[in-house]
């Protein structure tokens, strides 16, 4: 997508591929993970906030199905992650907090509405504190990401 609007993902097609495999697809902005051999058209808008541009907004993941049925569950690991971030509206200090010990250490930057990086680090544990009293009054947001496809933008306010 180079511009605002409505798109569309169709896999209609999906029939044509390894019926032993699952096929889901994850959207990192709005944390949905749609089954697309059940659903597969998906429609997803785009807006002028920076935090959901860019190649890594959607994730296909393609998993063995066993025996038993089940696939991975990476997936649901990600999508039943929760993100903290408080007070909202801060003040002069923000802290980031994560309830997935697995994705612990994740990296944590907060960007200003233009998508610029003003500041970052990395988690020690499932945490992070930032010193937020140099930033002026505004929206920004807190993107969390680690090396296990976890993604998650959450906005505050100072």
């Amino acid at each position: 997508a180079t511009q605002i609007g409505t798109y569309k993902f169709d896999f209609n097609t999906i029939e044509t591929f390894d019926k032993n495999k699952s096929v889901n697809l994850l959207d990192k902005f709005t944390g949905e993970t749609i089954d697309i051999r059940k659903n597969p058209v998906y429609t997803f808008e785009m807006d002028a906030a920076p935090h959901q541009w860019g190649n890594d907004r959607f994730v296909l993941i393609f998993k063995a199905i066993s025996t038993s049925g089940m696939v991975d569950m990476n997936a649901n690991s990600i999508l039943n992650t929760k993100v903290s971030v408080y007070p909202n509206p801060a003040t002069d200090v923000l802290n980031v907090n994560i309830n997935n010990a697995s994705f612990k250490n994740s990296s944590v930057s907060i960007f200003n509405i233009s998508g610029t990086e003003l500041l970052s680090s990395n988690m020690v544990g499932t945490s992070s504190q930032f010193n937020i009293e140099s930033l002026s009054s505004g929206v920004y947001f807190v993107k969390i990401r680690n090396s296990n496809g976890f993604d998650k933008t959450v906005k505050f306010i100072k």
